[in-house]
């Protein structure tokens, strides 16, 4: 069992809610309130409190408090990043509340918000 977190950065100016933005994103389309960054600023972002993160044929993962967390990518039709899926085994979830901290901080610094789909809620925007 899992549980997914979803992250980007939008401008002041996106009225959409964030199903519909995260939809948008899905299909690869980008959006233009939508701001992008670069493959390598996330895996430094990540790397910074998950050293051991390793890539593997569909994104990054992580294994470790008896758990895993695995990282995904939305990108646009160039190629540049705009969105950020995280797949957390749920005992990571359940019982190691510091590591799914360094996950959201790990998104935070890139600028992104936390979207949580399974409550739909999207956290301040940093």
């Amino acid at each position: 069992m899992s549980y997914d977190i979803n992250f980007w950065r939008q401008s002041d100016t996106v009225e959409l809610g964030p199903e519909k933005v995260l939809e948008i994103l899905d299909q690869e389309q980008g959006h233009p309130e939508i701001e992008w960054f670069t493959r390598e600023q996330v895996i430094d972002a990540f790397k910074s409190s998950f050293p051991e993160l390793q890539e593997t044929d569909a994104g990054f993962s992580w294994e470790g408090e008896g758990s895993y967390f695995e990282l995904y990518f939305g990108f646009g039709p160039d190629l540049r990043v705009f969105s950020l899926s995280v797949r957390c085994g749920y005992q990571l979830v359940k019982n190691s509340p510091d590591t799914m901290n360094l996950i959201v901080d790990a998104g935070n610094g890139l600028g992104c918000a936390l979207y949580d789909p399974q409550s739909g809620r999207r956290y301040q925007q940093p």
